[in-house]
């Protein structure tokens, strides 16, 4: 493939009377022209297609440098999805302008998409988004100075589910702690009335014997043992 560039020859009385002509092969010029249009077309339909939200900012600084807003240059179709913004009413908008509840907002994301833009380090984070009421997930890098990519997703089913579970172990753990406190009273009035009939077995003065099947003693009474002219320990065993 040539480009040709032809140049008239004149005589003194501007008359034609050759031509010049140049010619030039373009065939690796064109082939990467093609070839630079493909790739952008490709990323482009990438951008637009991908399932996470993506939007591509220029971030905006105040006279001393400082990170003060963000404008909005270019969203995908999964950021609508995400955020119930319209691509139409957020491209080309400041931040600040619409959604001016980002200034009060926490974490503080002009200063920390900032600092993307000027330093070049990527983040990852997790946040509650107050002026949309939703939880993202978000990872942010810097493509050239000044600029900065956001990818985010909408997991606020996600956070609401563990919260609830968060909830569930926490009901759960309080109504273990209280049947085990429960248990324990339980317990504890168990061994003080075991301790009291005992007490009471003991120092009657009446004889009491228990036996098994085969007649042998089991258990007897201070009592029981001195009318049979035993201590208690020697009653143990013996058959009646």
């Amino acid at each position: 493939l040539c480009s040709y560039n032809n140049t008239p020859f004149r005589d003194r009385d501007g008359k034609i009377i050759g031509v010049l002509g140049i010619a030039r092969d373009i065939t690796e010029q064109r082939r990467a022209k093609q070839a630079l249009s493909l790739s952008q077309h490709k990323y482009k339909s990438l951008f637009k297609n991908m399932l996470t939200a993506a939007a591509y900012h220029q971030i905006i600084l105040d006279k001393k440098g400082k990170p003060v807003d963000y404008i909005i240059l270019e969203v995908n179709d999964a950021f609508e999805r995400q955020t119930g913004l319209k691509k139409e009413n957020v491209i080309g908008q400041r931040v600040t302008e619409l959604m001016p509840g980002i200034k009060r907002s926490k974490p503080d994301l002009i200063s920390i998409y900032g600092k993307v833009a000027l330093t070049g380090e990527g983040i990852s984070l997790e946040f509650y988004f107050e002026p949309l009421d939703r939880w993202y997930s978000v990872s942010a890098y810097c493509p050239e100075k000044g600029f900065f990519v956001v990818l985010f997703q909408n997991v606020s089913d996600k956070k609401h589910r563990e919260e609830e579970l968060s909830h569930a172990r926490e009901n759960l753990e309080s109504k273990v702690k209280e049947r085990t406190a429960e248990l324990t009273r339980s317990n504890e009035l168990l061994s003080a009335s075991e301790a009291h009939h005992r007490t009471l077995v003991e120092t009657i003065p009446y004889g009491i014997m228990e036996n098994d099947l085969s007649g042998a003693i089991t258990f007897c009474n201070a009592a029981c043992a001195g009318m049979h002219g035993y201590k208690e320990d020697e009653m143990d065993g013996k058959s009646f």
